[in-house]
């Protein structure tokens, strides 16, 4: 079981169900980023829940709607940098989709428990019969589903980022790079080892335990990738760096050590 950190979640540290059902997700071997979402997204509804005299574990559907709304609502944290996705209000659809989602897991294990007298689960997603948990009948959620088309840079927007890229040290242009030929999650990134890495058949595998869910896979990479991994490669052996994590920590505080997916330096 890996460490959860309560500060960042205070709410859920105080409110013993809360807290109970979170270390029930860290137990079962849960990613800790998948922890962290939960734990965030816990402790937003929990503090919403703080309006209404009514507890938490008796959240109606009308609660659970406001919830909704709120979300929506919200100033985009990241407003002022959006460009042609949507108006900078409002938190992103996947956001609130994460966080009703936490909500409903939630209020899942309070009807298992007994921790609450209404038979049904306030966010809809089927009904709750006790011994037989929840049935096929579904409601219809509370948020719509939608396809976007995704965004791409135009032209001009790509030689920018390239432009920006080759003033970066080989460390950082390889890690673009690489996480642009094998569709690489961030925290996939960092998490690389050099025994991922074949560089005559030019693939990287990575490990399931590096994975969001769970499942490993091989990932190729172009040539100009390799050319700058056999550079960094050769950055590493001058640095006296040998085996272990492949990208290391630049800074002067963290010199050669590993890197996280917040902190990529």
């Amino acid at each position: 079981m890996h460490e959860v950190h309560w500060d960042h979640y205070p709410l859920v540290a105080l409110t013993p169900l809360a807290r109970e059902w979170l270390e029930i997700q860290a137990k079962i071997g849960l990613a800790p980023n998948t922890v962290e979402a939960y734990g965030r997204g816990l402790n937003d509804f929990l503090a919403f829940c703080q309006q209404y005299s009514t507890p938490f574990a008796e959240a109606s559907k009308v609660q659970i709607a406001a919830y909704v709304a709120d979300l929506r609502q919200r100033p985009h944290p990241k407003a002022a940098n959006l460009r042609h996705l949507h108006s900078g209000t409002g938190l992103a659809r996947a956001t609130i989709y994460q966080r009703v989602t936490v909500v409903r897991l939630f209020f899942d294990y309070l009807m298992e428990i007994g921790a609450r007298e209404n038979p049904r689960n306030p966010v809809g997603r089927g009904k709750y019969t006790p011994g037989k948990a929840f049935v096929s009948k579904k409601e219809r959620g509370l948020i719509a589903p939608r396809e976007t088309q995704p965004w791409l840079p135009s032209d001009d927007e790509w030689d920018a980022l390239l432009d920006a890229a080759r003033r970066e040290p080989i460390r950082n242009q390889l890690m673009l790079l690489l996480a642009y030929d094998g569709a690489l999650r961030r925290s996939e990134l960092v998490a690389l080892e050099i025994r991922d890495l074949a560089l005559p058949l030019q693939q990287i595998t990575l490990r399931p335990e590096i994975t969001k869910n769970g499942r490993g896979r091989v990932v190729m990479f172009g040539d100009v990738s390799r050319e700058l991994l056999r550079r960094y490669l050769d950055e590493r052996v001058e640095a006296d760096i040998h085996g272990g994590y492949l990208f290391r920590s630049a800074s002067h505080r963290n010199q050669s050590q590993k890197i996280t997916a917040g902190r990529a330096r």
